[in-house]
């Protein structure tokens, strides 16, 4: 198992070397992946804290965590970023990938994190047959409970969609609910025997679907129940893959040509503000992760995938920081590569809490200048 040892000093820190440690993992268990983190003898205090879409770790610099969180939690947890407060401590914020906090335990030497997938995202929850309408391809069950020999399972809708029922043959399933074809049904088999009860149940939902493309775990065609949400179809793809973007496309084909796109903020839809229910023939496009690119006077230059609230303080972060080199009052953002608007950013008063940090959504430059004397 692949370790980093969070040093005490800040160029320490900016290297974050990768060692081996002993009792240091991040291994599965019965409700998701736990985290083991080392702690030293007679250390801080630590904490941690759910922020909604992270994790806020409190640690002593020298404590023992794994090298990859994001490979080894299976896409649960984002790669983490981390930050020297003093005090002996560090900070890690590690973004939950649609996941959630479970146990935290403490004893003197270790502290235990268990993450999980979250309920409502990957476990979706079972729909009822109410509001989907059967076609073409659809495997049904009819059960007539007062004349269980009449009971057929399964049965096909076949392409011009309808099914052979026991004593009345071929009747219409295409567009009917199972309530509306069960009541069809019973009405149709009146004649035959008192009173009957049918009901009708889906077996294989094959009509219906949607296609699901790009950063997901397993892409294709996805089945649609009865008002199945982008959430509900995310969750059958086994969830984003790990270099998925924030960005979710929806292409719906509209009755009169052509198409609508639609574009979902991946904050917004995991929050549970944009889960829309899909219809028939649906494209859901997952985009892949961005990039900005951090070049000069940064102790590992490079380029930094753009995740939620990715701002140039916390990009120069993930590259180890500064040099002592560095000309941290004028560090040059490029909005759109070596062509774009040329934005200039003073890091010492950003860091100092005088100006704001400026957000970074994909695609820019960062460089930093080397100090003349």
């Amino acid at each position: 198992m692949q370790t980093k040892r969070m040093p005490g000093s800040v160029a320490a820190l900016a290297l974050l070397v990768a060692i081996a440690a002993q009792g240091v993992s991040l291994g599965q268990d019965d409700v998701g992946y736990r985290l083991e983190i080392g702690l030293p003898a007679d250390s801080p205090a630590s904490s941690v804290e759910n922020r909604g879409d992270s994790l806020y770790i409190v640690l002593p610099v020298q404590a023992d965590y794994p090298g990859d969180l994001q490979q080894a939690s299976g896409g649960l947890l984002g790669p983490a970023v981390v930050e020297l407060m003093g005090n002996g401590k560090v900070a890690m914020s590690v973004p939950l990938r649609g996941a959630e906090l479970g146990k935290v335990e403490f004893d003197s030497r270790r502290l235990r994190i268990s993450v999980m997938p979250s309920a409502s995202f990957v476990e979706a929850p079972a729909l009822t047959d109410a509001q989907y309408r059967l076609g073409p391809d659809d495997k049904i069950t009819l059960t007539v409970h007062n004349d269980p020999d009449l009971t057929r399972v399964p049965l096909t809708v076949t392409k011009d969609g309808t099914v052979s029922a026991p004593l009345v043959g071929e009747v219409r399933a295409e567009g009917f609910t199972v309530r509306e074809l069960g009541a069809e049904l019973a009405a149709k088999l009146d004649q035959f025997i008192v009173d009957p009860q049918v009901d009708v149940s889906v077996d294989e939902y094959n009509s219906q679907w949607a296609m699901v493309m790009g950063e997901v775990r397993r892409p294709g065609r996805v089945p649609l129940k009865g008002g199945t949400t982008l959430k509900e179809v995310l969750g059958d793809a086994q969830g984003f893959s790990d270099t998925a973007g924030e960005v979710i496309h929806l292409s719906r084909k509209q009755s009169r040509g052509g198409s609508d796109e639609s574009i979902i903020r991946r904050a917004q839809f995991e929050s549970g503000a944009d889960n829309p229910v899909l219809s028939h023939g649906d494209i859901v496009t997952v985009a892949r992760a961005t990039f900005c690119y951090v070049q000069g006077e940064v102790r590992s230059p490079g380029r930094v995938q753009i995740e939620r609230g990715m701002t140039l303080l916390r990009a120069i972060t993930m590259v180890g920081g500064l040099t002592e080199w560095a000309k941290e009052k004028s560090v040059i953002v490029l909005s759109d590569g070596d062509t774009g608007e040329e934005r200039e950013f003073n890091l010492k008063a950003i860091r100092n809490g005088k100006a704001d940090d400026p957000p970074l959504y994909g695609g820019e430059v960062v460089v930093v200048k080397k100090r003349v004397l």
